[in-house]
């Protein structure tokens, strides 16, 4: 994955982002959070769709997520995700 986040581009493996969510999940000291999302943009030509997702934290903007997917026959899947973090 491709992360630009306060001005810096690192990359991440798929292992390196499960290994984070699991220590942010595990950890003793993690507060729940409530989560609102909205879906701004939902245009769909035929086998492939783009999608404009914006997320809230404690009711305040955290994320603005594009995605681009392609139907197959066992349904929907994301090829591409793109994020704005707030």
């Amino acid at each position: 994955m491709n992360v630009l986040y306060n001005g810096v581009y690192s990359i991440r493996t798929r292992d390196e982002w499960i290994e984070r969510l699991r220590n942010n999940s595990l950890a003793g000291n993690a507060v729940k959070k409530t989560y609102t999302w909205e879906f701004n943009l939902i245009d769909v030509e035929d086998q492939t769709a783009v999608v404009k997702l914006t997320i809230n934290e404690e009711g305040k903007l955290k994320y603005i997520d594009y995605l681009t997917l392609y139907k197959f026959e066992n349904g929907w899947r994301v090829i591409t995700k793109q994020f704005s973090m707030y």
